[in-house]
């Protein structure tokens, strides 16, 4: 059930993970998760984020033109959970070095420390930096794992209405804090199309129950947010100038 996931995962690293995702990896049926992601995103890969399948497309084309055509780079995933992004980016650039970080893991085999002296030409955030307690000083923190001249790819939703949510956003938008190269932006129309989509195609696959009820709660929670207009959703690339 694992082989071809194993086997991409098996060319990166990883740190280690939690209960949720420890549930997931036990489960018989995981196998039909694969198969949903397969059939959603185009990757036998587990994906558990909000993410777009639009957002992928753009980020994987974005880096073979922010990589001036070079095929060997390194690319650090932060927060990857149970690596499904980090394993795309390996079956896409199989020549670039991938390493996933994430101290809630449970894929254990893959255990490796990041170095402080470790640095990157790619780092990824992936819907995480919102539920960090303090997400500038971590986001100031992991953008020292980058070389000069490399990209910090932040993929995350921000609730207008949240206070919180709304002051991270001004701050990552402010270029006295961090400079941006590029912010490609999900429309409303796209989220939604894409929600709908997503809660159509969980109808028809046997994946466990606790994973579609998260999965849908998170759904219908988004979805609520756009259609009031109070949620947005962007890939902001930042770099290490």
């Amino acid at each position: 059930m694992f082989s071809k996931l194993i086997e991409i995962l098996e060319k990166s690293t990883f740190l280690s993970y939690g209960e949720f995702y420890n549930k997931i990896i036990k489960d018989k049926d995981y196998s039909e998760f694969i198969n949903f992601c397969n059939e959603f995103y185009g990757y036998s890969v587990p994906i558990l984020s909000p993410t777009t399948k639009e957002e992928i497309e753009f980020q994987l084309n974005m880096i073979p033109l922010l990589s001036n055509g070079k095929e060997q780079f390194n690319i650090l995933d932060l927060g990857c959970g149970l690596g499904g992004y980090i394993s795309v980016l390996s079956q896409k650039f199989p020549s670039a070095s991938s390493i996933g970080f994430d101290p809630a893991s449970p894929i254990s085999k893959f255990t490796k420390p990041l170095h402080p002296n470790d640095r990157f030409d790619f780092i990824f955030l992936q819907d995480c930096l919102y539920n960090q307690f303090a997400p500038i000083k971590l986001l100031e923190k992991k953008f020292t794992f980058l070389r000069p001249k490399g990209y910090f790819f932040i993929v995350n939703n921000y609730i207008l209405t949240n206070k919180k949510s709304a002051k991270l956003y001004q701050k990552i938008s402010n270029e006295n804090f961090f400079k941006t190269f590029k912010v490609f932006e999900i429309s409303d129309k796209n989220l939604i199309s894409d929600l709908n989509k997503k809660k159509t195609l969980l109808e028809t696959y046997q994946i466990p129950d606790f994973l579609r009820k998260n999965l849908l709660m998170e759904i219908e929670n988004i979805y609520e947010l756009v259609i009031k207009k109070e949620l947005k959703r962007e890939v902001r690339i930042l770099i290490n100038q």
